[in-house]
């Protein structure tokens, strides 16, 4: 029996890996299935992975095979961001699943900035508002107006939750945002943003409902506004008050442009019959109130609060499961090319046709970019627009 292959993995290269994927070096050797001190002679470049082990190491690292035969690591590091979270939540740092995507976001962003450039379909620059300065209910106002001419409806025409975040993510997408939905899971971030003057990012985490990841949407929004790239969690239980003045800036801001103040009056008074400024005081409110403009509770609770309807006391109040994807569903289940159209946004997918069509790309460029099948494409060919 002949000797394995090797590879000649470069130990400056794997050992980043590794700290970038934000798994502790035994749980990497544990899912390649070696032991720590094979990992770290790997790694300090005193023995090499057989074929086997090395990819193995690539797929748990979600690094292509070529980046460990780099001579050293990336000069670019992954987008930089910081990480929030209310006080009383341990956890400092990006874990390995949101590291993953965050790669991921930063890939695309960059081969998107790109591209638009290529096509001359740059938009206008976002404003910076400054959160020392500008007060969340006129920088609301500054939003609504960039995306009320883009939006594909008007709010009173969305029947459901989700076509209303759909029409809100449109929206975004038309005055230059990339906007991602990735399948983070419920103990990752709710969303983070990554500023880039050509083409800022947003990703919203799918392990919650359709309300709370509008609320998140423009929460995350708030965040490329001020220039402040941040990834958001946020524990079970609810914190009121957070100490983070720019989270608490970003979570008036979100329930300021989805719940307008004049709007959420004539609510108040034609179809609840409520007098002005009478005090609310348990859920059914703001409850109604969600129902009425397709939020999430916490952002309905949230706007009542800052319209001094509603003390702070209402929103805990708020159930710790409030947030969570109702059970049941299913269905018919989804192509490749329908997830990533999830995944990445009419935005994205428009842009990858174009360029094909254009020749700026070849075809096997845009399938190994979407990771789909010829046949994914040519479906996303026909319901993507050949020019913006």
């Amino acid at each position: 029996m002949g000797k394995p292959t090797l590879v000649p993995v470069t130990a400056s290269v794997l050992d980043w890996a590794v700290k970038e994927s934000g798994y502790e070096p035994q749980k990497v050797a544990a899912k390649v299935g070696v032991s720590t001190e094979k990992l770290a002679a790997w790694a300090h470049g005193v023995t090499q992975p057989t074929l086997t082990e090395f990819r193995k190491l690539a797929n748990v690292l979600k690094r292509t095979p070529a980046t460990f035969l780099l001579p050293g690591p990336p000069a670019k590091s992954a987008a930089s961001i910081e990480f929030r979270r209310p006080s009383g939540i341990d956890r400092k740092s990006l874990n390995a699943t949101e590291r993953v995507y965050l790669r991921e976001a930063r890939r695309l962003q960059e081969l998107l900035g790109w591209l638009q450039n290529e096509l001359q379909e740059s938009a206008s620059p976002l404003p910076h508002i400054r959160i020392d300065a500008d007060n969340p209910e006129i920088a609301a106002d500054r939003a609504r107006t960039l995306l009320l001419p883009v939006l594909s409806s008007s709010a009173s025409a969305w029947s459901s939750p989700t076509k209303a975040f759909h029409s809100w993510r449109r929206g975004l997408e038309g005055i230059g945002v990339l906007i991602l939905s990735f399948p983070m899971r419920r103990d990752a971030v709710r969303g983070f943003s990554i500023w880039d003057a050509r083409l800022p990012v947003i990703a919203v985490n799918t392990a919650w409902r359709v309300e709370a990841r509008t609320y998140t949407l423009f929460h995350e929004f708030g965040h490329l506004l001020t220039r402040t790239a941040s990834a958001c969690i946020e524990a079970g239980r609810r914190f009121a008050r957070p100490a983070d003045g720019v989270e608490r800036w970003c979570e008036e801001f979100s329930a300021a442009v989805l719940l307008p103040r004049q709007e959420v009056e004539r609510f108040l008074a034609r179809d609840l019959g409520r007098p002005a400024n009478l005090p609310i005081t348990d859920l059914d409110v703001p409850s109604r109130l969600a129902t009425r403009f397709k939020v999430s509770l916490r952002a309905a609770t949230i706007r009542l609060i800052e319209m001094k309807l509603a003390k702070w006391d209402l929103y805990n109040q708020i159930p710790v499961p409030s947030d969570d994807k109702p059970k049941g569903g299913g269905g018919r289940g989804r192509d490749r090319s329908e997830i990533r159209e999830g995944q990445y946004g009419d935005r994205a997918v428009g842009l990858f046709v174009r360029a094909l069509h254009r020749d700026i790309l070849g075809r096997t460029d845009v399938l190994d970019a979407l990771n789909i099948s010829d046949l994914d494409l040519s479906k996303l060919e026909r319901k993507s627009p050949r020019t913006a």
